[in-house]
């Protein structure tokens, strides 16, 4: 049985200390994430360096995965329609 995404927009803020370490060092956040994961934590921080986007993209793919949250592609479909709609 697949779970909802059930975290607020704002939820981040409720531990002010992960919400300190993704703002002020998205690397360090990138490394504790991954390594909760399961994965390599040093290759992912040395990826945010120079791809920030690429390994928090991976992680979240990984979380969705681990804990079988399912993903609304309606949710990114309107997203991305709103981001290019003046090109389109």
């Amino acid at each position: 049985m697949s779970k909802e995404w059930n975290a607020g927009t704002f939820s981040c803020c409720h531990d002010v200390s992960n919400c300190c370490m993704g703002t002020f060092c998205t690397p360090c956040q990138v490394y504790s994430n991954a390594e909760k994961l399961e994965e390599s934590g040093f290759l992912c921080c040395l990826l945010s360096c120079m791809l920030p986007c690429v390994p928090i993209f991976m992680l979240r793919s990984k979380t969705r995965e681990k804990h079988n949250i399912e993903v609304d592609f309606r949710i990114n479909q309107n997203i991305k329609f709103k981001l290019f709609e003046d090109y389109i």
